[in-house]
């Protein structure tokens, strides 16, 4: 199967607006486009990390050496999640049907069943508010402690690498 290595933003909101697609997916799509987060990290998000008062997820970047960074998220992303999480105040914030953590081989086939590699979704995000000017480069006034942009264009590198059968690879680490 044919992967779409770029999403407008019209095409997200129609894939997350799908109710044929389990609502953790279409949550966590948003959260990715939303985000810019890497797939291992959103899954890692706790219930206790959303913030729909201030509008924000707080995720852990360890990996990247970095601390808790506040990532906003926007109203359709706060809208899933508020029914994804539904009256839990703790654990994972995606959680399957069956009340376990959503897994990474889970997330990349569905992604896959709508012709989407799973990682489109936070390049796309990404590349959209670039384009808008209002990516993360852009409006970056966190201390350099906080910032994401070196991870981030880091992370850009990696992608643009990846070759063009990358879905395809991932299907092989079920």
């Amino acid at each position: 199967m044919e992967t779409t290595r770029e999403l407008s933003p019209e095409r997200v909101g129609e894939l997350v607006a799908d109710a044929a697609t389990p609502l953790v997916h279409r949550a966590l799509w948003a959260v990715l486009w939303d985000g810019e987060l890497r797939l291992a990290d959103a899954l890692s998000v706790d219930v206790r990390d959303v913030s729909f008062e201030s509008g924000t997820i707080t995720v852990d970047l360890p990996l990247r050496g970095r601390g808790p960074v506040a990532l906003p998220m926007s109203d359709r992303t706060a809208a899933l999640l508020r029914e994804a999480i539904a009256d839990r105040t703790e654990g994972p914030l995606l959680v399957s049907d069956s009340g376990n953590p959503l897994s990474r081989e889970a997330a990349i086939r569905t992604a896959q069943t709508t012709g989407v590699s799973i990682h489109t979704f936070r390049n796309s995000g990404r590349l959209h508010r670039e384009a808008e000017g209002t990516g993360h480069y852009q409006d970056c006034h966190s201390p350099h402690e906080l910032c994401r942009c070196e991870a981030i264009n880091r992370e850009e590198e990696d992608y643009r690498a990846e070759p063009d059968d990358m879905a395809a690879r991932e299907m092989g680490c079920f």
